[in-house]
């Protein structure tokens, strides 16, 4: 992780540093009384920058914070969220993070990255037109 963080640029540790002092100050100034939430959000930012970055402990962090916050969601009678959170961003991290482990770029901690063909354009461009058709059968079910 050490050598991960070596890795940033110095802009990149100072917005880190900046996102985490927000999130402790305001804890600070609003009187957060639940240390599971201000450890969620540090992770959850946390989780960003190593995701920018391409390493994969990013998307172990997004597992983390996924559970953490589901937690939360559950204790605030939030289901719609832990139910996002644990059924669907949880699972689709650790889903990330074996696929970036098996392609890692030159034997590094970063993910390798892959390049845009004319195939992948057209699906990314297709696939969602199709949501009004699938939405329209799943509401006559």
């Amino acid at each position: 992780m050490i050598k991960c963080i070596k890795s940033f640029t110095l802009f990149e540790k100072l917005l880190w540093v900046f996102s985490v002092t927000v999130i402790i100050t305001s804890a600070v100034i609003f009187g957060s009384s639940e240390p599971v939430s201000v450890g969620a959000s540090l992770i959850g930012v946390t989780s960003l920058i190593f995701i920018a970055k391409g390493h994969y402990i990013g998307q172990a962090l997004t597992i983390v914070f996924s559970v953490l916050y589901g937690i939360i969601s559950v204790k605030q009678c939030y289901y719609g969220e832990a139910f996002t959170y644990l059924g669907m961003t949880a699972p689709s991290a650790l889903f990330t993070m074996i696929v970036w482990i098996r392609h890692p770029y030159q034997n590094s901690d970063t993910v390798e990255v892959s390049s845009l063909t004319k195939t992948k354009i057209a699906v990314i461009v297709f696939l969602p037109s199709l949501l009004p058709f699938y939405s329209t059968i799943f509401c006559l079910l």
